[in-house]
């Protein structure tokens, strides 16, 4: 519905315009693209308004188990270990409260075992909880707590929790609302290639929150977003192209090579 009426907007302002002379045809030119980007810019900032908390989808990928898995060692055995402090058998139990798995689903026992692992210091078990404090996943939605969880794990370097971060200090939810350092947590969630902060990126580009406004750099991390098959980056990187020259985007693609690039060096 947005991207009709985004189109029925340029439509109706190509309509208002015939062009009687070459100059007619410029001024129509520049009305045109000045009349795309004011829908772009309408059709991003919808998007921005909306609060974009993690997906049950991010929640189900932040509780799966880490390298040694629920299921390595028998329920007993990861219940002895976790009792006795292990940190990675106690988030492994927590999961399985949390998915049902072996045991019946109890998010009161998946917090509790959650929390004991994430106040060792254990990364995934803070992003977990970050989650569910943010949704109200098994537990009361809790602003506080999830912006203090994903910290913990946004300074250990989890993409997910410094993306989850982002959105916070994006909407000021239980924090100041700041730009800026919703940008910081998004560059920095990006540089791991995580996409749905590129896409959160491109969006601040394209409408200058916490960075300067760069309709290139808005596309090169649309097109990287785009790259790991998010439709909805494609799209928008496709919007800010109507408002490019080519040269333009021949730069941008240019940025998404060379960042694509140094991102396959570093795994080398």
């Amino acid at each position: 519905m947005i991207e009709n009426l985004k189109c029925h907007i340029i439509e109706t302002i190509g309509e208002l315009t015939q062009p009687n002379s070459k100059e007619d045809v410029d001024m129509v030119s520049i009305k045109e693209k000045m009349s795309r980007l004011k829908c772009l810019l309408f059709f991003i900032t919808l998007i921005f308004l909306i609060p974009s908390p993690l997906s049950a989808q991010d929640f189900d990928r932040g509780v799966e188990t880490d390298e040694r898995g629920v299921y390595d060692e028998s329920l007993q055995e990861l219940r002895q270990h976790a009792e006795q402090g292990d940190a990675e058998a106690q988030a492994a139990l927590g999961s399985a409260y949390a998915e049902g798995h072996g045991v019946l689903q109890d998010y009161e026992e998946a917090t509790k075992w959650y929390k004991r692992a994430a106040n060792q210091g254990y990364a995934k078990a803070q992003l977990v909880l970050g989650m569910m404090y943010h949704k109200g996943y098994g537990t009361l939605q809790d602003y506080e707590k999830a912006a203090k969880w994903y910290k913990k794990a946004a300074e250990q370097g989890v993409a997910q929790a410094q993306y989850g971060l982002g959105i916070m200090y994006y909407h000021g939810q239980s924090v100041p609302q700041d730009y800026e350092k919703a940008s910081k947590w998004h560059r920095m969630a990006s540089d791991q290639g995580y996409a749905n902060a590129q896409i959160m990126l491109g969006g601040m580009y394209a409408l200058g929150h916490g960075v300067d406004k760069d309709f290139v750099k808005a596309h090169k991390w649309f097109n990287i977003a785009a790259s790991q098959g998010k439709d909805e980056a494609r799209k928008q990187r496709d919007s800010v192209a109507e408002i490019l020259e080519s040269d333009q985007i021949a730069e941008a693609q240019r940025l998404s090579r060379e960042w694509v690039e140094k991102q396959r060096n570093k795994i080398e």
